[in-house]
């Protein structure tokens, strides 16, 4: 517990001591306008593209690919559910039953 206390009194003077050297009034200088621009990126000129950054076209990748892999790999597994076996079991003891009765001559 005074581990947490001396943590959160360090942190507290931190913040403290930054807002004080940073000067008065200084919370409206880091105040966004909403200016319509997402994520603080420069306005874009018709036609231009936007600049994508270095990690985005591996992590795009990414997502794609584990989307397919997901997408192909839960389309293909094998049906384990109970009713699907049940109508398996069903039916061959249904043949079973009509092969001994001597009706599988076709």
């Amino acid at each position: 517990m005074a581990f947490r206390a001396r943590l959160l009194s360090r942190a507290f003077h931190a913040s403290r001591a930054v807002r004080a050297a940073e000067g008065p009034g200084s919370t409206t200088e880091h105040f966004n306008e909403p200016g319509g621009r997402l994520f603080g990126e420069a306005i874009r000129q018709p036609g231009e593209r936007r600049k994508l950054f270095d990690w985005e076209v591996p992590y795009i990748g990414t997502l794609v690919l584990a989307g397919l892999m997901l997408g192909f790999g839960l389309n293909s597994r094998p049906e384990t559910s109970a009713l699907v076996w049940a109508r398996e079991e069903a039916l061959a003891r249904l043949d079973a039953a009509e092969k001994a009765e001597g009706g599988g001559d076709e």
